[in-house]
């Protein structure tokens, strides 16, 4: 009896060491990818504020995610890279850590490596998993926290001891400081453990044990309380008092059961954001891996009909977030921005799909030959880093910071930028903190002055800009115009709108124009023609130069949106020109520099708006059409502006005459 118990213990050992090792190699081998192809600086989306927020002893937006800023702080001190590089080092790691405990957790359920390992793998390198496990955001850790719980579940699945209940707490509350949907992931673990274990001796004393440790992972949100008493460039919401704090950890300013701020009258219906889920994971997972994931469930429930109750929570931490996400997110899922915003939230369920289809493994594992499984096993945990590996490096992408540089030093000395969207915000602000990039610059997001704290605060830390009393809500009683702010500052500073104004506010447009200048728009009153003659050649030095604008990005992504911005501005640029040349032909020469300009974003814009070839051969005809060349070239205008033209153009008819008088001429 004592040499079998023996070989048992030995072998029950060996067993935890290929286990741990496989863990370990995963970590390693993901982490050695991800620093491979991690971006080398800010990236858009909410990373700039985040970094600059934490770093500044600011608060990011609601809910503060303090245990990110601390972090954060703490990988501020690595001796290399910019500050970005370092933030987006921290999601390495907790993306790192998040696959090796889920090959840890999976190995142990199944007692398989290969299953681990194979839902390690396709969860790591995932492409959305493996886009923000390269960049500063709050999504990596959160993954992290998540893996943890179920791992925290599967160890106390083995033998009972409530000790991993408390991790598992401890774990939760950490997750909450985070991100509020480890909720959908916290909640059924240890709902399942508490009903697992009560009928143990001492069950209150471990209720108290959870409760305990649950209660220590909400400390970091005492971050908040104390970076309001400094007030920070970055920062939101008056974390100061009680209520304050409150608005901003429950998320009221957005909702707290939405995903964001109303920006939209129509919302998606459940259905759609349901299909919505269901595409985006069919582009997450090879389609191996979905067989893989059907199998699963099959292994689960066959599991769970043996009294394997671990199989039913995998199955409810899988389900449970992607139902929430699809009932309660009331954010559109077009266009493709906004759908890899949506998509981002899905990184939670996909983590527990991949841990399914690690059961899915032990039913196709049963009965083959070792080496046949070996080798089967390596090919399926290799595919995924090696088909994707030149889609997500990001090694020297610099796109957006070049995009928030250009507007910086584009502006004009002491400029007011009168900023919306979150990769123009977020961008410029990060790069005024970290390389103090012309501190000259006031930045001031439209939709933030909507909330009286921030009005406040820039009255506070800008005494030389006059906030008008109350705050800007188009549509709200207390709320002030846009033409009053910048009747007030217009003599004190250069006024440069950036990103657009808020809808339902046209007051300005009574005393002021635009004109385009790099990739924002310069205010000028609406009778100066002096300012007009200026704004050629000063247009002309500002325009943006994002860094290789001629390659194609990825759909959806930020950097997709700094490069159409690039060659938007051009074509805005070139529309000014035009205009402002009108019929005078002491100003034909602007309409040359208006068809060279489109001419360049013809041959080089590698997705160019359909305006832009109209805008062409509109500025050809104004020419004169006096050679045959240019005739040729005002028919291949035309000719591009209608295989790419929207349907509902009145104008398609004339077009397409007047493409049959040139060909006749």
């Amino acid at each position: 009896m004592i040499t079998l118990q023996r070989i048992l213990s030995n072998h029950a050992g060996s067993a935890r060491r290929r286990e741990a090792l496989a863990a370990t190699l995963v970590g390693l081998i993901s982490l050695g990818l991800y620093l491979r192809t991690m971006y080398p600086d800010v990236t858009g989306g909410d990373s700039g504020e985040l970094i600059a927020s934490a770093l500044e002893k600011g608060v990011a937006h609601p809910p503060g995610y303090p245990l990110y800023a601390l972090l954060a702080r703490c990988f501020s001190h690595v001796p290399h890279g910019t500050l970005a590089w370092r933030c987006n080092l921290l999601s390495a790691f907790c993306a790192a850590g998040a696959a090796s405990l889920l090959c840890l957790a999976v190995s142990r359920a199944r007692g398989s490596v290969w299953s681990g390992t194979i839902s390690a793998s396709l969860f790591a390198f995932a492409p959305g998993v493996w886009q923000y496990a390269i960049c500063a955001e709050v999504f990596a850790l959160n993954n992290l926290i998540c893996a943890a719980l179920f791992f925290c579940a599967v160890a106390f699945s083995e033998r009972g001891d409530p000790r991993w209940l408390a991790l598992g707490s401890l774990a939760f509350g950490l997750g909450l400081s985070n991100h509020h949907t480890v909720l959908f992931a916290g909640i059924p673990v240890l709902a399942w453990g508490l009903l697992a274990a009560r009928k143990q001796p001492g069950f209150p004393r471990i209720v108290m044990l959870c409760a305990v440790p649950l209660a220590l992972g909400l400390v970091p949100y005492l971050y908040l309380w104390f970076a309001a008493r400094t007030p920070a460039e970055v920062s939101w919401g008056n974390t100061g008092t009680w209520s304050g704090f409150l608005t901003h950890v429950l998320r009221s300013e957005y909702g707290t059961f939405q995903l964001a701020a109303p920006i939209v009258v129509t919302y998606p219906t459940p259905l759609s954001v349901a299909r919505a889920f269901v595409e985006d994971i069919a582009t997450q997972l090879p389609w191996w891996a979905l067989v893989l994931v059907v199998l699963g469930i099959v292994a689960a429930v066959r599991q769970r009909r043996n009294g394997g109750g671990l199989s039913l929570i995998l199955l409810v931490l899988a389900a449970l977030p992607t139902i929430a996400m699809v009932a309660l997110a009331r954010f559109p899922v077009t266009p493709a921005l906004y759908r890899a915003i949506l998509a981002r939230f899905w990184q939670q369920p996909e983590l527990y799909l991949c841990a399914v289809a690690g059961y899915g493994w032990t039913l196709v594992s049963e009965g083959r030959p070792a080496l046949v499984l070996r080798a089967l096993g390596v090919v399926l945990c290799a595919l995924p880093p090696v088909l994707r590996f030149a889609q997500m490096d990001h090694h020297d992408d610099r796109t957006v910071r070049s995009y928030g540089a250009e507007i910086l030093r584009a502006a004009r000395p002491g400029a007011l930028l009168l900023t919306r969207g979150d990769l123009i915000t977020n961008t410029t602000r990060y790069l005024q903190f970290a390389e103090r990039l012309r501190p000259d610059v006031r930045i001031v997001d439209q939709e933030l002055l909507g909330f009286d704290w921030h009005c406040e605060r820039l009255r506070t830390l800008h005494p030389e800009l006059s906030i008008p009393t109350g705050r800007y809500l188009p549509g709200a009683p207390d709320s002030f115009s846009i033409a009053s702010l910048i009747d007030d500052n217009f003599d004190r500073s250069p006024i440069w709108v950036c990103g657009g104004h808020r809808p339902g506010d046209q007051t300005w447009e009574t005393r002021y124009v635009e004109r385009p200048m790099s990739l924002c728009a310069a205010l000028c009153r609406a009778n100066d023609s002096a300012e007009a003659d200026r704004w050629v050649p000063e247009s002309e030095v500002a325009l943006p130069r994002i860094e290789r604008p001629d390659r194609r990005r990825q759909p959806g992504s930020w950097e997709a949106v700094a490069v159409h911005d690039h060659w938007a501005a051009r074509t805005a640029r070139a529309n000014a020109l035009m205009e402002f040349a009108g019929r005078d032909s002491a100003r034909r020469w602007l309409l040359s520099l208006a068809s060279r300009t489109l001419e360049e974003i013809a041959a080089h814009d590698p997705d160019p708006e359909p305006e832009s070839y109209k805008l062409r051969a509109q500025a050809l005809g104004r020419l004169g059409l006096d050679t045959p060349e240019q005739e040729a070239e005002a028919r291949e205008a035309w000719r591009a502006y209608l295989r790419v033209a929207p349907s509902s153009d009145p104008l398609l008819p004339a077009i397409r005459e007047e493409i049959l008088r040139l060909e006749r001429r």
